[in-house]
């Protein structure tokens, strides 16, 4: 069950994405008191900038959804992850609230349909048997960004301003992008499986197939139950608890440790037991 070293090379660099694109999205939570005294916007407004990043990566995922299996998923991939890098690039620049809330939009459209991308990529190179340790270590760049990414990105807004952490970030996913570029290989083998379908079709599969259902639905029901609650977990303590801005990063270093250790796990649990 071990993953072989060109697995590892290729898992890495997902999971590089995944950091980023996690850093991103989160970084804007424990900046909430910064952003909201900075723009003079409350909490309406703050949850606006938050969601519209998720709602833009529904709905382009949606749509990506009917044409992106009719491409190589490394040209997808490097496209989505060049979009991502230059919304993120956008924001470091942002002047206004409605300028930072078009960033973050067009941000997200590319996200949604690159995150899907880099799990089509581990289940087409790595081995059923394999599959849940290597998805393991894709997800463990999600508590990385709490644990590294995010304390990081809380410190250098407070030591310069909230432009800076989206600088250092966007900056970060351009060299990502040039290395992704030269080590990750083609990834083609779906092209040669594809069935004469149209691209409705193939989206009416799963909407006809009521086996996905209980999938989707528990994802969505995890995420509308975590983000009613999460972007409002910074100002909460800072306003309501009394805890400073800039001890903020502890809260998202100790769930981040912890999330790193289980998710290791149960993707090694998922191999082994099924």
């Amino acid at each position: 069950m071990r993953l072989e070293r060109s697995e590892v090379k290729i898992i890495f660099l997902l999971a590089c994405i995944q950091f980023t694109h996690t850093v991103d999205f989160v970084l804007m939570m424990p900046l909430a008191p910064i952003f909201m005294k900075a723009f003079d916007i409350g909490p309406d407004k703050f949850s606006l900038l938050v969601s519209s990043y998720t709602w833009s990566s529904s709905i382009f995922g949606l749509l990506g959804a009917l044409f992106v299996d009719r491409f190589d998923r490394k040209r997808t991939l490097l496209t989505c992850y060049g979009g991502f890098a230059f919304g993120t690039a956008l924001c470091a620049i942002s002047s206004s609230v409605w300028m930072l809330l078009g960033a973050r939009t067009l941000a997200g459209a590319f996200a949604g349909l690159m995150i899907s991308t880099v799990f089509s990529i581990v289940a087409d190179i790595v081995p059923e048997v394999r599959r849940g340790t290597a998805l393991g270590m894709v997800m463990a760049a999600f508590p990385l960004a709490s644990l590294l990414g995010v304390p990081f990105g809380v410190y250098l807004a407070n030591l310069f301003d909230w432009h800076a952490p989206f600088s250092v970030l966007a900056g970060a996913s351009f060299i990502i992008l040039i290395v992704m570029a030269f080590l990750i290989p083609p990834v083609r083998g779906h092209l040669s499986r594809q069935h004469h379908e149209t691209s409705v079709q193939r989206l009416m599969h799963f909407v006809k197939n009521g086996r996905y259902y209980p999938g989707i639905s528990f994802a969505f029901l995890l995420m509308l139950a975590a983000f009613t609650v999460i972007p409002f977990i910074a100002a909460y303590l800072t306003s309501n608890v009394g805890v400073p801005s800039d001890k903020i990063y502890l809260v998202y270093l100790c769930g981040g440790a912890f999330t790193f250790f289980s998710s290791q796990l149960i993707g090694r649990m998922v191999d082994q037991y099924g």
